[in-house]
């Protein structure tokens, strides 16, 4: 009981920013800039929908039931590794320039 009656003080202590104090901040402005149009283009490229009418596409494409979670389970493996790969070219591009 003690532990949670610390965190709560802790928690009062808290001072959260808005987005307008943290696009302020020359600090965490261009992360919060780069997820903001990371954000937009996601949602403005329509893989939300591609994601919902994965299933009836490839229904109608004519593949097994069977193997839809599998196809839309690699579908999204893809997109995570296309992810994770795009993420780190630009650190990768850096850590050479700087050496």
């Amino acid at each position: 009981l003690e532990e949670v009656q610390a965190e709560a003080r802790a928690q009062e202590n808290l001072n959260i920013a808005s987005v307008l104090q943290l696009l302020r901040n020359p600090a965490v402005r261009w992360q919060l800039i780069t997820i903001i149009i990371i954000m937009a283009c996601y949602q403005l490229c329509g893989l939300n929908a591609i994601w919902y009418y994965t299933n009836g596409i490839l229904r109608e494409a004519g593949f097994a039931e069977q193997l839809l979670p599998y196809i839309t389970l690699s579908t999204g493996a893809t997109e995570t590794l296309a992810a994770i790969i795009s993420v780190s070219m630009p650190y990768a591009f850096i850590c050479k320039s700087t050496k």
